[in-house]
């Protein structure tokens, strides 16, 4: 069990609300149930709608969006009075290029590829006036400030839907309007995200596979088709990389190792857990039923804002990895909508090395060896005596003059202040140091003072004043 404490703050999502409307408990309920302290506060973010003005007021302006002198995908927030009143991306067919469509005033528009992870915003100031020669063609060229991939790392967002989960969901529980983002945007969407690799995951639905794969292979993207299978009973979980069009079927009275070996046949190297102390929809709250299985792979540790149930999944994890369970954890945005910036997709995210050509095998191979970090933002790069990262096990030799010790080299980057964050370190569930952190780039080198035990492990985690994670690494591991 990890030793660090805080103050619970619960988050009152869509699913979490839908999922205790169907059971017929109440979070507070559930929470109680299983022994957990009671929400002191809720966070919440209002939903964002496009302010539509008159046609006939409407001026027309298309903006192409570059990086590196290619066409860049990019998300584009546009804000009038200093209010956000729509939100575009540049179209997966036509790379780099966005139409707009804005009524006579004065307008910011926010472009980026990556906002909060690889670079900042670039700002566009626009004066729309059709008697005049307000500008119909525009151009913005975007510059990385950060740029994960000279370490080796790829970003991915491994729980993303599409408007393919809208009638599965309808369809199996009578939830309506649940996905509304078109199955080929995503891919745009996605990479205005500055992702690298292109996941889809629908509620009990693989109808958007072959489309999504399609576009991602004419982007010559990598890409895992995904399921988020979806039960009342048993939780969530996303089997990947699944055969296109490979559907595991949702049957109310099927059981968890059904699932999975039917995920196992369909091509499914790894089984994730989604939101496993999610009120009613959590599979960890069926632990001590017969019926639990303990195969999966990947567990959800941060999954959309942050909140008490992804608090306690990391607390869950230093117990498992205690016992010397290695599941992988990873930070996915469970975003269903486009254009509805409450959650974003590649929001929390997770980063994963791979050696050599970034391909969907390779990809998949060091995500299940938990070669990974997730994270809201801050870029966490670790090493163990230079020759060992997340993931890994560390042999330490043994000599006459005694044991080898173990040195952590922690780089951070960060496009938003790292100011108020604190790094620390904690090795097999306790945390064994801490470091204030300043800036937007920060360098840690630290001893570890005392011996580790075979199967101890270290992960690095960046927290704020009220224990809300900002990034988790997963845990290097000790040999001898």
């Amino acid at each position: 069990m990890d030793d660090a404490k805080r103050v619970p703050v619960l988050s009152r999502r869509a699913r979490a609300v839908a999922a205790a409307a169907l059971l017929g408990a109440t979070i507070a309920g559930l929470l109680a149930a299983v022994g957990f302290l009671e929400p002191e506060g809720l966070w919440e973010t209002p939903k964002i709608a496009w302010a539509q003005p008159p046609e006939s007021e409407e001026v027309s302006v298309v903006l192409r969006v570059a990086r590196g002198g290619e066409p860049a995908d990019a998300l584009i927030e546009v804000f009038r009075g200093g209010e956000l009143v729509g939100v575009e991306y540049t179209d997966v067919h036509t790379p780099g290029e966005a139409r707009l469509s804005l009524s006579p005033g004065e307008y910011s528009l926010y472009v980026s590829q990556g906002a909060g992870f690889t670079m900042e915003p670039l700002r566009l100031d626009l004066v729309v006036d059709p008697g005049s020669e307000t500008p119909r063609e525009l151009s913005v060229e975007l510059e990385k400030r950060f740029n994960p991939r000279r370490e080796g790392y790829y970003g991915v967002d491994l729980h993303a839907h599409s408007e393919a989960s809208a009638p599965a969901m309808e369809r199996d529980f009578g939830i309506r309007d649940h996905g509304s983002t078109p199955v080929d945007q995503l891919v745009a969407v996605q990479r205005a995200a500055d992702l690298d690799v292109m996941f889809l995951s629908d509620h009990n639905s693989v109808e958007g596979h072959r489309l999504f794969a399609q576009t991602a292979e004419a982007r010559k993207l990598p890409y895992v088709l995904s399921e988020e299978v979806t039960t009342l009973k048993w939780g969530h979980f996303n089997p990947y990389s699944l055969e296109p069009g490979a559907l595991v079927e949702y049957t109310p009275t099927k059981l968890p190792p059904e699932y999975f070996a039917e995920a196992r046949a369909a091509g499914a190297l790894i089984i994730q857990v989604n939101h496993p102390l999610d009120p009613g929809v959590g599979y960890f709250f069926a632990q001590n039923d017969p019926a639990y299985d303990p195969s999966f792979d990947v567990v959800e540790a941060l999954n959309g804002p942050f909140d008490d149930g992804d608090f306690y999944t990391v607390e869950r994890l230093f117990r498992l990895w205690n016992e010397g369970q290695r599941y992988v954890a990873v930070g996915v945005s469970d975003d269903h909508d486009w254009k509805d910036l409450a959650i974003r997709y590649g929001t929390p995210r997770t980063y994963v090395h791979v050696e050599g050509e970034l391909t969907a095998e390779r990809f998949l191979e060091s995500l299940k060896a938990g070669r990974a970090f997730a994270t809201y933002g801050p870029l966490v790069y670790v090493t163990a005596n230079g020759r060992a990262i997340p993931g890994d096990t560390l042999t330490l030799s043994d000599s006459d003059s005694g044991s080898e010790g173990v040195r952590l080299e922690i780089r951070i980057e960060s496009i938003s202040p790292l100011d108020g964050l604190r790094a620390e370190i904690v090795r097999s569930g306790r945390r064994v140091a801490a470091f204030e952190l300043s800036g937007h780039e920060e360098q840690i080198a630290w001893d570890d003072p005392e011996t580790p035990q075979e199967g101890d492990g270290y992960v690095v985690r960046l927290v704020d004043a009220e224990r809300r994670y900002r990034a988790l690494t997963n845990p290097i591991w000790i040999g001898r």
